[in-house]
Formats: C-alpha cells, structure tokens, sequence
C-alpha cells in the first residue's frame, strides 16, 4: 500500500467509504498519515478534489493535530502526593442526581470540528462504539484516592478519531447534565488513558456515580471527569469550566498537587 500512487490510494479510501467500512477506512487514514508531508498533502487534495471532505479533515488530523501536541503521558512514573487510600468510593456530587431518561439522552461532539458541524449519538449508538478498559486509580481534590479501579467505556480518543477537532482546537469542555462543565487541555484526553466511563469493575456505574457516562482522567483529580456526561465542546482556546471558575486549579494534574487556583502559574489558565 506504501507504493501505491496517491490517486489510487484516494479511490480506495473513497470506496471504502461508499461500501460502510468506516473501521477500514479509519486505519487506512492513519496508514496514509505515515506517509511523507508532500504526500499526505497531495492525498488531501485529492480527496477534496473527489468530494470527500471528511475524510481530507481525517487525513489532516491524523497528520498534523496529533504532531502538534506533545508528549505521551506515561502513568507509571505519576505520584499523587498528599493522598490518602480508600478502600471504597462515596458518590460526591453537586447538585441531585438527574433522572435517566433512556429515549432522551444524546451525546453531542460541537464547537470547532473539522467538518463545521455537529455529531449526535443517542444510548444505542453510543453503546455500540468500539470499547475500552484502563486500569486506573480515582483521585479526589480532597486528599484521597481510591486504587486500583478497572473503567470500561469509550476511550477518549476514539470519539476525537470519529469526529476529529479542526487544527487550531486546543482545549475541550466537557459538558454534563444541569449545566456542569470541565475544560481540558486537547493533550489531556488525546494521550493516555482518558475514557468515558460506563462500568466500574465490570458493573454498570449506578445513578449516583454518573451513569451512563462519565468521565475518567487518571492523572488529573476526579473534579475534571464530570459525571453524568452529555457532550464535547472543542475549542480554539481555553475558558474555564464549572469548578475551575469557582476556585478550583485551572489544569488539575495529581503528581503536581494542583488543586486551587492561587496555586496556578501565568500560563496555566485564563483570568478568573
């Protein structure tokens, strides 16, 4: 496939469209990513050129935007200072727990995508994406950590595979039910194990610990992975989400001691 002319690799991924193998078609854009930059700009074109523009902004993320971030997190040598164990998890929210209503909910990947649109997934959808577990422990703000956690979901980077950023996105806002938000940085949820979570353990999270979905961040604290989660807001620069305004640390990261925003530097986070 290396040696095949860029026209021809563009019919193909065209075809691969036409016949529904999306699964296909996105290992072949990471394939094609691999390629040299002239190449990869002439398969844009020609991809633009043959009305696929989706695909052209695919090619383009898997080139450019995961080249620009930097850095893969590695959790084996993060430290979570200052914390102690718990053996269990109390749920800790603020605000009720919303009433689940199954033919209602949707999940909303908006702002700056590639494409200029919008993507929405209802339950069924959303359950049949490709799944994932990571092992991770819980941290809380509040100085303690829950061990040895099993989370299956919805990776993180698979749904930014599915619906990619424009190249100029640099942090997101995850939106939750009654209004609640986090922002991250892009790097928090592209790299490492970031996933949306459905089970805990193998069991289905229950209402009050956000089911059907929340958000697991393992190396930031548990503030920045709402529960009860609703959509993706990509954007173009930061803004602070639900705790972050209200005095929580802008970034969140647990090997840093992160918690409050005094302890923020210059750069770590827009005016309050």
């Amino acid at each position: 496939m290396s040696r095949l002319p860029i026209n021809e690799l563009s019919d193909g991924l065209i075809a691969l469209r036409e016949s529904g193998h999306e699964s296909a078609l996105r290992q072949v854009l990471k394939f094609v990513a691999q390629r040299t930059g002239g190449e990869v700009f002439e398969a844009v074109l020609a991809l633009r050129a043959r009305h696929s523009p989706q695909d052209a902004e695919r090619l383009i993320w898997d080139f450019t935007q995961r080249r620009n971030i930097s850095g893969h997190i590695d959790y084996s040598i993060i430290s979570a200072p200052d914390q102690r164990t718990r053996s269990s998890w109390g749920a800790k929210h603020f605000g009720p727990v919303p009433r689940f209503k199954p033919e209602r909910w949707e999940f909303r990947i908006f702002g700056a995508t590639a494409m200029h649109d919008i993507t929405s997934f209802s339950l069924d959808q959303f359950q049949n994406l490709p799944k994932s577990q990571v092992s991770a422990d819980l941290h809380c703000v509040s100085k303690w950590t829950w061990p040895g956690n099993v989370w299956s979901g919805v990776k993180a980077s698979t749904l930014l595979d599915l619906v990619p950023p424009a190249t100029d996105v640099t942090h997101i806002m995850v939106w939750a039910e009654y209004g609640y938000s986090a922002n991250l940085r892009l790097s928090d949820v592209l790299y490492g194990d970031a996933i949306f979570a459905t089970h805990n353990h193998g069991e289905r999270l229950s209402l009050p610990h956000g089911f059907p979905l929340r958000l697991v961040v393992p190396h930031l604290y548990g503030y920045k992975g709402p529960k009860w989660v609703r959509g993706i807001e990509y954007m173009t620069s930061d803004r602070r989400g639900f705790w972050e305004e209200r005095g929580y640390h802008n970034i969140g990261e647990v090997q840093y001691e992160q918690r409050y925003s005094y302890d923020e530097g210059p750069d770590q986070g827009p005016p309050l």
